[in-house]
């Protein structure tokens, strides 16, 4: 076992950058297989079955992330029967969450008329309904997965259980690849997908018994005070989520609004394309995890120097990514849409500023959100996302494309304030000195991150 800091770092980052790059390749390629063996009505029908899935993986309300912090902290500090009860505590109560967020909507849309409420042709209402389930347990299976996840963390093995997600949606994506390509209906991939889920969990499961022996399944250390506890950074871990509606779909339905459809195609293209640079934003979670550890441990001076060093390294990593795109994003954006939308620097410069200040808040943001101190940012950022939709609007209606993207600029602005505010008031920092230590060159962050003396897992 990697003992050392700069080891679980590095095959922590390997890792994300695997199964980002993955992911990315998965959502690429899916559009053109299903589109080619299915056509444009079946793959439609099966994008309708497949956004209920996608709601109840965000739907366990953050607890899974908010508990394998928490785990992550109670291992750190030695603590692992209270580890223990809380991975049991949380494990009931996202099983008991996710199965009424299963049986509820199941229930409604087998009594109402699904064919005729989604125009369905391609698939029958009865088969409609049991797809639906399949891919809502394969959800809540994944969920699941997550909060296995922070054992693995906890134990210093992120990155191998970070790679068991990975391979599991690698496997279950090639899986489903073979049937749709073999003939196989919507019935039979959703048996497929979820049959590939169940396999993953089964192996992860098997080797979180190896790395952790104190886990164990059951009932019996369910502590409900520890449900209580993390019942307000959970609540606020899902906050996050429904401030990017707002910057997200509510950006898109004021631009179709007010200047038509084929303003809201130019806009998002662009978008899509600046926000490649964040990213980098994603390699803060590898970090995150040690950074709990290190707070668990009571030594504040070693949170705060790992601290910064995450925040050095990524921020140096994030600016190279944002200059090569600001220099190549007119050629790339030609080849990718083959010149049927026109390439707006002023629009896309702006946005590239907003993606660049949306990553940089949430790599300042990772230190905070590691400890669960997380709650006031994701109020707040709820709050900033809400003013959003009215001022988007306006400057929509006033000024065009240019002026919403100008919106977004200053909103992910006063969030990057919002979150360092946050981060010196838990480290007790002024506000220069930080500056100071985050922006020197990185190869002296690199060389302190290295010799950071970390404990053993």
């Amino acid at each position: 076992m990697y003992s050392g800091l700069k080891q679980r770092l590095m095959k922590g980052v390997l890792a994300k950058g695997l199964g980002h790059g993955s992911l990315n390749a998965i959502r690429l390629a899916e559009v053109p297989l299903f589109l080619y063996f299915w056509g444009a009505e079946l793959y439609g029908e099966w994008l309708i079955l497949a956004a209920l899935p996608m709601y109840i993986a965000m739907s366990d309300f953050g607890f899974s992330g908010a508990a394998g912090r928490e785990i992550t902290m109670l291992v750190g500090s030695g603590n692992r029967i209270e580890a223990l009860s809380v991975f049991q505590s949380i494990s009931i109560l996202i099983i008991g969450l996710l199965g009424a967020l299963i049986i509820i909507p199941l229930s409604i849309l087998a009594v109402l008329p699904v064919e005729k409420l989604f125009n369905l042709t391609q698939i029958e209402p009865i088969t409609f309904v049991m797809v639906a389930a399949l891919l809502s347990i394969t959800s809540s299976l994944s969920v699941y997965m997550k909060l296995l996840l922070g054992v693995y963390s906890s134990e210093g093995y992120y990155s191998r259980g970070f790679l068991f997600i990975t391979f599991t949606l690698s496997g279950q994506f090639a899986c489903v690849a073979l049937a749709v390509a073999s003939g196989a209906g919507p019935l039979t991939v959703a048996i497929v997908t979820l049959s590939t889920q169940v396999i993953g969990l089964f192996i992860m499961n098997l080797s979180a018994y190896r790395i952790a022996p104190w886990l164990q399944f059951g009932i019996s250390n369910i502590n409900y005070d520890k449900i209580r506890s993390l019942a307000k950074p959970s609540f606020a871990g899902m906050a996050m989520p429904f401030g990017q509606v707002a910057t997200h779909s509510g950006i898109r339905l004021i631009i179709g609004l007010i200047l038509g459809p084929v303003f809201v195609v130019s806009f998002v293209a662009h978008r899509q394309l600046a926000r490649l640079v964040t990213f980098v934003a994603t390699f803060a979670q590898p970090f995150e995890v040690e950074l709990s550890r290190t707070y668990s441990s009571g030594e504040m001076g070693d949170f705060i120097l790992l601290s910064q060093k995450t925040l050095q390294v990524l921020l140096w990593a994030l600016l190279p990514v944002v200059l090569l795109s600001w220099l190549v994003a007119s050629n790339v954006f030609h080849i990718w849409l083959g010149g049927r939308i026109s390439f707006n620097s002023t629009l896309f410069n702006i946005l590239l500023v907003a993606s660049f200040l949306e990553a940089l808040w949430y790599i300042v943001f990772s230190p905070t959100l590691a400890i669960n101190e997380h709650v006031s940012p994701a109020i707040k950022y709820v709050l900033i996302s809400s003013v959003l939709i009215p001022l988007g609007y306006f400057a929509c209606k006033l000024s065009g494309l240019g002026a919403v993207a100008g919106v977004l600029v200053l909103t992910e602005g006063i969030m990057l304030a919002v979150v360092v505010q946050k981060l010196l008031s838990l480290s007790r920092q002024k506000f220069w000195h930080w500056l100071k230590q985050v922006t020197r060159f990185p190869s002296y962050a690199i060389r302190r991150l290295i010799n950071i003396d970390a404990k053993d897992a």
